[in-house]
């Protein structure tokens, strides 16, 4: 049995993990969350906290608890680079077949790795062994408990609720009024992944405005639609919404931007470009470069990458976790005089041909863990992404919808170095968390 590409379903990809990413380049900012300092030691991640008595299971499960401090265990370092690495190879696979698995591909895409492990994880711990553990190496993690303990903590400390910064991470689990599930497995989905679960009629028109609806509100109305239909034979779905919008620690002057051109891969246009120099970390290789534009707080960073050689056209299919990693590790302090587009980014992604490429299970696939009643056999899981994605003199905005469904059938410093990036041509991009690395959205922005 071969797993088909669902092209109505939306889904953003794979979040990625680093060593420490505190490069040797950047400044030792601080970069627990606000008020980590009036906060009791954090307890260790092999001790969860008390499990609470659950007598009711509504459809709206309640968030975890907000944890500031992510504490890093040797193992966590490990399947957080591992993670980061899976998150790059998904990348370099959809950029080599771009015009196969993005509708209407016109050289720009966005992508989200950490909302896509969040819907893996979903759909993991939805199967049975050993399909589960399969998934769980795919991602990096030695097994589904590890996975499942990381995705947990994830979902713990990556949401920012500051002033200059805001992520939001939803989970939700739409299956068949044809079955039931048990009470185990919505106790298990609430209190590790704050995963709300809707039995709902698959026929009814009003199914999918309403998960259209939940889309646009957990995206902040920048998704407003990641299915047109149901198809035969549907019986469980699985979503994750991701919401982020950061500010720049400096923000751009306005009155700076001016229309330049941008030679793109298909056109040279004519298009507004924002200025700034500024204090930033800075690095490059024999055939690359990148900057690091900080939102508000330092803990995430807005890297972009570009070749040294324009000439240099397919430098974007090439990124792979190793090369990413010499130039996070290479970063310096430099005055950085930015000129850089507005942007504007939709599109969705059919991932499901990729992900079994990579080893995502398609065969004897079954879900007796959730303890559905009138078992059904699993034909397939089609897995897709949808993104938003802006950035304009503030900041940035990114949403991303992932889904998967099963169908049946102060001291005196020396001046630093100044340098110019004008990004005025194809570049990369990542939103990337500093202490675990992960990446919250990349792409590839080509024309505009």
């Amino acid at each position: 049995m071969r797993t088909f590409i669902l092209p109505s379903i939306l889904s953003v990809m794979l979040m990625a993990g680093c060593t420490e990413i505190q490069t040797g380049g950047e400044d030792p900012i601080p970069v627990d969350k606000p008020n980590a300092g009036s906060e009791k030691e954090p307890e260790t991640p092999d001790a969860p906290p008390a499990e609470p008595e659950i007598t009711e299971f509504p459809e709206d499960a309640p968030p975890l608890e907000f944890i500031s401090y992510f504490r890093k265990s040797n193992a966590d370092i490990e399947a957080l680079k591992n993670l980061n690495k899976v998150s790059l190879d998904i990348n370099k696979a959809i950029a080599s077949n771009a015009g196969k698995v993005i509708p209407q591909y016109n050289g720009n895409y966005s992508f989200s790795p950490v909302s896509a492990t969040m819907c893996l994880g979903l759909i993991a711990n939805s199967l049975d062994s050993p399909k589960n553990e399969e998934i769980a190496k795919l991602l990096g993690s030695d097994n589904i408990d590890e996975l499942s303990n990381l995705i947990t903590r994830l979902l713990q400390y990556l949401p920012s609720p500051t002033n200059e910064v805001d992520l939001k991470l939803t989970n939700s689990i739409w299956y068949s009024d044809f079955y039931t599930i048990s009470d185990d497995f919505r106790k298990k989905m609430a209190y590790n992944f704050a995963t709300s679960i809707y039995r709902r009629n698959f026929y009814s028109a009003s199914t999918i405005d309403e998960i259209n609806a939940w889309a646009s509100r957990n995206t902040n109305g920048m998704i407003n639609s990641v299915i047109d239909e149901i198809p035969a034979f549907c019986n469980l779905m699985w979503y994750n919404a991701l919401f982020f919008q950061g500010n720049w620690d400096n923000k751009f002057d306005v009155k700076q931007t001016k229309n330049e051109n941008f030679f793109g891969s298909l056109k040279t246009s004519n298009i507004p470009m924002m200025r700034q120099e500024n204090l930033m970390p800075y690095s490059k290789t024999q055939e690359l470069h990148m900057t690091s534009i900080p939102f508000g707080g330092y803990s995430y960073m807005f890297d972009i990458i570009m070749p040294i050689n324009p000439a240099n056209k397919d430098f974007w299919k090439n990124l792979d976790y190793e090369t990413y990693q010499q130039l996070l590790g290479a970063g310096h302090m430099v005055i950085v005089n930015i000129i850089m587009p507005r942007l504007s980014v939709n599109n969705r992604i059919a991932l499901s041909d990729i992900l079994i490429d990579m080893g995502f299970p398609v065969h004897e696939l079954t879900f007796n863990s959730t303890g559905i009643t009138g078992m059904f056999p699993i034909e397939s899981i089609g897995i897709g992404q949808s993104c938003a994605f802006e950035v304009d003199e503030e900041g940035a905005k990114a949403a991303a919808v992932t889904g998967g469904l099963a169908t049946s059938d102060g001291k005196e410093h020396p001046e630093p170095e100044r340098v110019e990036m004008r990004v005025d041509r194809p570049f990369v991009y990542l939103i990337r968390e500093r202490t675990t690395g992960a990446i919250v959205m990349m792409g590839h922005i080509s024309n505009l």
